[in-house]
């Protein structure tokens, strides 16, 4: 992968991670699936707009835009590493908030969850019992 349109940090991090890791986890990695659907639960690492291209979700935006490019329930992803939860309410509004436990009672149209790492292994065990 190419860093040239990335800030020093993730250049950085690209470097160290190809000079970390062995032949083999590399052609393993090269297989795995940009996106995922699990039932009516999409998993993407970036975004859903674009996977391929890797684009951050950084504001409401970008949050607001990435509705439009899922059909399922809840969308999560953790590329940006910082943790939300942005619902779309039925009048299309899409609002901002990161009390896990009191939104995921809302009956939101759809979720936009980030995890704050690519795993999702914070998230994912507290949303379970709603899905």
């Amino acid at each position: 992968m190419e860093t040239d349109y990335f800030n020093q940090y993730a250049a950085e991090s690209m470097g160290w991670t190809k000079s970390s890791i062995s032949r083999k986890t590399t052609e393993i990695m090269a297989d795995f699936q940009l996106q995922h659907e699990l039932g009516d639960i999409l998993l993407v690492h970036a975004s859903p707009r674009e996977p391929e291209n890797w684009h951050y979700i950084l504001d409401m935006d970008d949050a607001g835009e990435s509705f439009d490019y899922f059909t399922q329930k809840i969308c999560m992803l953790g590329h940006t590493h910082r943790p939300y939860i942005v619902f779309k309410e039925k009048s299309g509004e899409a609002i901002l908030s990161r009390e896990t436990e009191e939104l995921l009672t809302r009956s939101a149209v759809t979720w936009l969850i980030s995890d704050r790492s690519a795993s999702l292994a914070t998230a994912t065990p507290k949303l379970l019992p709603y899905i």
